[in-house]
């Protein structure tokens, strides 16, 4: 392409881009909107996934305090069993 092709397109732009800037913008502002939306739910999800691993994580250190006079691998195992028991009874 040559220099007068580059001239002519820059001109169309020139002449064109207010009534282009004028539909554009509602579809630009839509987009952004669904982002900070989408922004806010993703943000929701971290906090619950969050706070089911602290969930997860606590329950797991209360099992290893509980298991911590086993003495060999099985023993813990049973620990394990019989605290599991014990929160299906409750």
């Amino acid at each position: 392409m040559g220099l007068l092709s580059y001239i002519f397109f820059f001109g169309l732009g020139v002449i064109f881009a207010p009534q282009v800037r004028k539909s554009v913008k509602p579809a630009l502002r839509h987009l952004v909107r669904y982002f900070i939306l989408l922004t806010r739910e993703v943000k929701k999800l971290g906090a619950e996934i969050r706070e089911e691993v602290e969930d997860i994580t606590a329950e797991a250190m209360e099992e290893a305090r509980d298991s911590e006079t086993a003495t060999s691998p099985d023993e813990a195992l049973q620990a394990y069993v019989a605290a599991q028991n014990n929160q299906e009874k409750k």
